[in-house]
């Protein structure tokens, strides 16, 4: 794709080295697939929520990062400069309530059992999922090795926030995010025979 451009390549941390051991290792379909699915009983603006998580991709280089272990010494992170991703919405609004819930199992399941391919960034992907008149649920998902559970907290809330702002027709402005790399860059200094 032309306007895909790979930028950095980072070490790996500790915990992302044994996810994608096992991965080549071992792989099995689902494994490290994560899911959030949000319910909301609103009307949600897709045009607005699909531009709230581009502007997430653009701010975070972990939602642009894939893996590369081909050409290399050691596995590392491969952080693309622009990068499209994956945010399709879907009315389901005139299924009958058994049929939904089917629906939303079956595509849950067939989603996690996707899964991705490690090194084709990105390695999360968002559908919207018009569920009632005006329910909607937000899916979620991504791989393990991109987010733990308290940055996607705060991931969530940042596109929430921006999500807000596009529907008002504003741009987003929040203070600039720590990089990843600092962690990795501080992991790097420590002393792992004291920690023993």
């Amino acid at each position: 794709m032309s306007d895909e451009t790979a930028t950095t390549l980072f070490p790996l941390s500790p915990m992302q080295q044994g996810m994608v051991f096992h991965s080549l290792y071992a792989p099995r379909r689902g494994v490290d697939i994560e899911q959030v699915v949000i319910t909301f009983p609103e009307d949600i603006e897709a045009r607005a929520m699909a531009e709230a998580w581009r502007w997430a991709l653009g701010r975070h280089a972990i939602l642009r990062t894939a893996m590369r272990w081909q050409g290399v010494e050691q596995v590392r992170q491969e952080v693309w400069e622009r990068l499209p991703f994956e945010f399709a919405a879907h009315d389901w609004s005139d299924l009958p309530a058994a049929a939904l819930r089917r629906q939303l199992e079956d595509f849950l399941r067939a989603d996690r059992a996707r899964g991705f391919r490690l090194d084709v960034a990105p390695l999360w992907r968002v559908r919207l999922l018009q569920t009632g008149g005006q329910e909607h649920r937000l899916v979620f998902s991504f791989h393990h090795l991109l987010l733990d559970s308290r940055a996607v907290v705060v991931l969530l809330n940042e596109v929430l926030t921006a999500y807000d702002d596009f529907r008002r027709g504003l741009e987003p402005n929040l203070p600039p995010p720590v990089p990843y790399r600092h962690y990795l860059e501080w992991l790097e200094t420590q002393d792992w025979r004291e920690g023993e």
